[in-house]
């Protein structure tokens, strides 16, 4: 179990970009591929909590109209060796014209882009902030128990472009999207 201190910390940093996204001092961008990979996390408070953030607050969103344009895309981000759910996600931010994508997956963070620039949230967080207690977030991240990044890759990484995309495509129709 963490100690207070640093689950205070976990929380300032998740709620330092969260607040600066509810004060529209970020936009935030999402996608039915975002909404896919979310209906597939095992965690029902996670998923509810990133559903009901996503549904507040997002100014831009790449629906499933645009599937085919996605998988094209995604295609060629995937020749530079990017994992195929990672490479759809850049292709949408791309797609949105995004300035950065947070990522804590350190795979997608080697992909270069002229394009859009890929933080993790901890270089996100110095960029803005100057880098003040970035050190007791590495610590409480390198702690938690439930790796995210594993079970996605455990999860998604089975499944093939073509599949992935049209799961994530009848999800949205589901949803209206």
């Amino acid at each position: 179990m963490l100690n207070s201190p640093i689950l205070t910390k976990i929380k300032g940093y998740e709620l330092q970009i969260q607040s600066l996204v509810k004060a529209k001092k970020l936009d935030l961008a999402s996608s039915f591929i975002l909404d896919f990979e979310n209906s597939c996390n095992p965690y029902l408070d996670r998923k509810s909590a990133i559903t009901k953030f996503l549904n507040e607050n997002v100014l831009d969103y790449v629906g499933s109209d645009k599937s085919e344009l996605i998988k094209s895309n995604a295609k060629k981000i995937m020749e530079t060796g990017v994992k195929m759910k990672n490479a759809c996600h850049i292709a949408c931010a791309e797609l949105m014209n995004c300035d950065n994508l947070l990522s804590t997956d350190k795979r997608m963070l080697k992909y270069k882009s002229d394009s859009i620039k890929l933080l993790n949230p901890i270089e996100f967080l110095n960029l803005i902030s100057g880098g003040a207690d970035t050190e007791y977030f590495i610590a409480a991240v390198q702690r938690e128990r439930f790796d995210y990044t594993k079970w996605q890759r455990e999860y998604f990484d089975k499944m093939d472009l073509q599949t992935f995309v049209d799961k994530a495509t009848v999800f949205a129709k589901g949803k209206g999207k």
